[in-house]
């Protein structure tokens, strides 16, 4: 039933984006409103889940990479498995933003983005062991790359109709000359 709630959700963002009411939503499940209060108690709750499972799901498929690869060719897996899966709800999430940024959010340790920080950050290192670079702040240039990968920035890129191939080449593309820019 949660995940027929949160699907209906989904559906609701693309079409909407988050202006719609916790009745709405039940109309758009096809259940009671009662079932979608013992579920959520308001529509924030509803945008945290969607959020949290998407972010939780990249994560889990980023650091399942790091037992296959290392160095460049993880760093090239981690920007393709990245977009293949921030593109599946780009077009929902780039309709709504939390205030905060993401070093805000990424302070709390229980959080995704925490992790998702972290995994950046050890990337960024398993390029440094193997010689390719060397980083003087490597904070600074995850923030960048989880700019660059801005499920926003991928929405717009689909929306001007690049295959899912263009997006992964070009952003891969921009945060590899990033990452040269600082060893230069």
């Amino acid at each position: 039933m949660r995940g027929q709630i949160l699907e209906a959700a989904r559906r609701m963002l693309e079409t909407q984006g988050s202006a719609f009411s916790l009745p709405d939503l039940a109309r758009e499940a096809g259940v009671g409103t009662a079932t979608i209060y013992r579920h959520f108690s308001d529509v924030d709750g509803v945008l945290h889940e969607l959020v949290q499972q998407s972010l939780g799901e990249l994560t889990r498929r980023l650091e399942g990479l790091e037992s296959k690869y290392s160095g460049r060719e993880l760093f090239t897996q981690v920007c393709a498995t990245w977009v293949d899966s921030a593109l599946t709800w780009a077009s929902w999430a780039a309709r709504f933003r939390s205030g905060e940024g993401f070093l805000v959010r990424s302070q709390d340790a229980l959080t995704n983005e925490f992790h998702h920080r972290q995994f950046l950050e050890r990337v960024l290192r398993s390029l440094e062991e193997e010689g390719v670079a060397r980083f003087a702040d490597p904070g600074s240039l995850v923030v960048l790359w989880v700019a660059l990968f801005d499920e926003r920035v991928m929405h717009d890129l689909q929306s001007h109709r690049l295959t899912q191939e263009d997006i992964t080449r070009r952003l891969t593309g921009a945060m590899g000359a990033l990452l040269d820019q600082e060893n230069n």
